[in-house]
C-alpha cells in the first residue's frame, strides 16, 4: 500500500522533521511532563530540537502555558503564589492576594523575581472580604492536614 495514511513529513518518508515541527513535539513532551519534572522534560526537548534558536525563543512561553496548566506555585521574595490565568495580569506578572501585592514569574525556574504594591485599581472590595475568610479557612485545613502546612 506504499505510503497510504502516510502524513506529510512523516520520518518513514525519509523526510527530516522541520524546526517547527520539532517545537510542537517537544511543546507536547513539555505540557504533558509530570510535576516537577519539567526541567528534565526541556533539557530533553534541547536535544530534539537541536539547540534550535527558535525554540529558546517560544520556550518562555510554552512554559507560562504549562505553569498556568498544572498550578504550578512560584516561590520567592518571601510569597507562594499559584501560577494560574485567573491571576494573570497584563507583562506577565501576577497577583499575589494574601499579600496585596503583583509578583513577576521568572516561568523557567517557577521563581518569583520581584514583587510591587498592588494598585488600588486592581483590587476588588467586595471580593476581598470572601477571599480572605476562604484563606484563613483554608490556611487552618492545611495546618492541620498537610505536612508543613
Amino acid at each position: 500500500r506504499g505510503g497510504e495514511g502516510r502524513g506529510k513529513g512523516n520520518m518513514a518518508d525519509g523526510e527530516a522533521m522541520s524546526s517547527e515541527d520539532k517545537i510542537k513535539v517537544a511543546a507536547g513532551f513539555i505540557m504533558k511532563a509530570p510535576p516537577g519534572e519539567v526541567k528534565d522534560v526541556v533539557k530533553d526537548a534541547r536535544v530534539l530540537v537541536a539547540e534550535d534558536a527558535l525554540f529558546d525563543a517560544r520556550l518562555p512561553a510554552i512554559l507560562k502555558e504549562y505553569n498556568e496548566q498544572h498550578l504550578v506555585v512560584a516561590t520567592g521574595d518571601g510569597a507562594k503564589v499559584v501560577l494560574c490565568k485567573a491571576g494573570a495580569v497584563e507583562g506577565g506578572k501576577y497577583i499575589d492576594p494574601a499579600a496585596m501585592r503583583l509578583v513577576t514569574v521568572d516561568h523557567a525556574t517557577a521563581s518569583i523575581t520581584a514583587s510591587e504594591e498592588l494598585a488600588e485599581s486592581q483590587r476588588d472590595p467586595k471580593v476581598e472580604e470572601v477571599r480572605a475568610a476562604a484563606q484563613e479557612a483554608l490556611g487552618r485545613y492545611a495546618a492541620g492536614a498537610l505536612a508543613g502546612g
